[in-house]
């Protein structure tokens, strides 16, 4: 299990620039099972622990046409650059698709991947390299072909860089994507507060051409950390749930490096609740670090969902059951109390809600 105290308490005590407390609270909505590694380097032929040279980073999963459990993932093992593994039995085993196929066209970096259904009924894929977000299609989600040009540029986002994209269907049929910004990782994430990143969004009707919405959909009204990789699905109560992680400690180099999965929930995917920890992670191989990192969920048809997240190098999985009766216990600093205040942009409004609560950039207190 990851230590609480090293995720939130612990950043403010070991970062004196922090001046608003961070308050996590963990998720109840799911009992989450001992997470087990289910990409690792034997699995991919690799036989020295590298930090270089990973089995698996950065999955997207699914549900195929066969009705098989999917992940699509980077890797520098014995399959170049993209490989895929198969689960026949719900997450239980799994084993490399020596039949999938990648396509080629896309750039070496292309990666983060995060997988949808079409409006045709087959599946489509989304990663980012340096420029924006490329897709592919599959008619099965084991053979890949490329589609033409970007769906978003880190240019229309008005970013640096972007670290990935979650799609969904909203409830009037249009789809939604939501996006990280990569722009200020290393160079802030770990040592300077605030950040204030955000996690943006665009809509499209085909998934191929997508409007970047005007606002972002997260922000740092909810923590001033670096809030990263954006997955999202639909669970059981219609809900939209971004899932995304959270690291720490950067600064102190990357064997010490906390890292946690969140929650946020939105009824019209447009306005999303504050985060919840997912309390899921496994031990580092270099040492320091129990965690979970580049997560993503996927909703299977009895309701439980497959968490699967990345760290040293390697692909873990935990099984979600929902529960009835939900409860939270938060970490934060005792005594503090929360306020709101409102803020405006032009004609945006936003409300914020914490201790000391902050206006996002951009923004003025009304």
């Amino acid at each position: 299990m990851i230590n609480a105290d090293l995720v939130g308490v612990e950043a403010q005590r070991t970062s004196p620039s922090i001046t608003n407390p961070v308050t996590f609270v963990n998720d109840t909505t799911y009992a989450w099972s001992t997470p087990k590694w289910i990409v690792t380097r034997e699995m991919m032929g690799i036989t020295t622990i590298d930090q270089a040279k990973p089995a698996g980073v950065n999955s997207g999963g699914f549900i195929d046409k066969a009705g098989n459990l999917r992940i699509l993932y980077t890797t520098m093992g014995n399959i170049l650059g993209k490989a895929s593994a198969i689960s026949r039995d719900g997450g239980t085993t799994w084993s490399v698709d020596t039949g999938f196929v990648f396509p080629t066209g896309l750039k070496d970096g292309a990666g983060h991947f995060s997988v949808t259904s079409t409006p045709s009924g087959g599946f489509r894929a989304f990663a980012r390299d340096d420029v924006g977000i490329v897709s592919l299609t599959s008619s099965d989600g084991q053979t890949w072909t490329t589609d033409p040009g970007y769906r978003v540029t880190v240019s229309s986002l008005g970013i640096a860089a972007t670290d990935g994209a979650g799609v969904v269907q909203q409830q009037d049929g249009k789809y939604r994507m939501y996006l990280g910004d990569e722009s200020p990782y290393f160079r802030t994430c770990g040592s300077t507060r605030p950040v204030s990143t955000v996690i943006r969004s665009a809509t499209s009707t085909d998934q191929i051409n997508w409007t970047v919405d005007a606002d972002y959909r997260l922000g740092p009204e909810v923590t001033e950390l670096c809030k990263l990789h954006p997955h999202v699905f639909r669970d059981s109560n219609g809900d939209v749930v971004m899932v995304f992680h959270i690291n720490n400690y950067i600064e102190k180099g990357r064997s010490e490096w906390t890292s946690s999965c969140f929650f946020s929930r939105s009824k019209d995917g447009t306005t999303f609740s504050s985060i919840q920890r997912i309390p899921v992670g496994l031990p580092s191989d270099f040492g320091g670090e129990t965690g979970a990192g580049d997560c993503d969920v996927v909703m299977m048809p009895d309701k439980t969902v497959r968490l699967f997240f990345s760290l040293s190098g390697k692909i873990g999985m935990s099984v979600g059951t929902p529960v009835t009766a939900t409860s939270t216990t938060a970490t934060s600093m005792p005594g503090a109390k929360k306020t709101t205040i409102v803020c405006t942009k032009g004609k945006l409004t936003k409300k914020v809600t914490g201790v000391s609560p902050r206006c996002p950039s951009g923004y003025k207190k009304k």
